[in-house]
This record gives C-alpha cells, sequence and structure tokens, in this order.
C-alpha cells in the first residue's frame, strides 16, 4: 500500500520500517524502566501518529529530491 501511494520502493521500506523500531525502542524502554505492558495499548494512538509523520517527512525528502534534479539537471539516485 505504501508502495502504491508513494511511487518508491525505498520511500515505501523505510516508512514500513518506523513503527517497528519505534516498538523495539518504547518495548526496551519499558523493560528498562519496569512500566507495565498495559500502557502500550495507550501509545497505540501514538504509533499511528509515528507512522503518519514518517509518511509525510519521506515525502518532503521525495518533493525537494525531485527539485535538486531538475535545478542541476541530472537524475539523483533513487
Amino acid at each position: 500500500v505504501l508502495f502504491v501511494f508513494l511511487g518508491n520502493v525505498r520511500a515505501a521500506l523505510i516508512t514500513a520500517d518506523v513503527i517497528p523500531l519505534a516498538m523495539i525502542g518504547s518495548i526496551s524502554c519499558m523493560v528498562k524502566t519496569f512500566v507495565s505492558a498495559i500502557f502500550l495499548s495507550l501509545g497505540a494512538l501514538d504509533f499511528g501518529l509515528i507512522g503518519e509523520g514518517a509518511v509525510i517527512i519521506v515525502v518532503n525528502c521525495i518533493r525537494l529530491l525531485s527539485v535538486s534534479q531538475k535545478e542541476i539537471g541530472a537524475t539523483l539516485p533513487l
């Protein structure tokens, strides 16, 4: 689905990696501080916002790369 909307394999893979990495980070912090896993369900909305934020950042990076391509008159590897 990300590939269809973004149109770029690398961008889709980067965006798809954000949520699992955020989960690993939050679970490791919860284990380290002895916080109950019940709070992870409260953070589910935050993981959605993290994923959406990643999509916005990747789309902006693709836009900036295309502007740079037009300015220098060459194609940048995507």
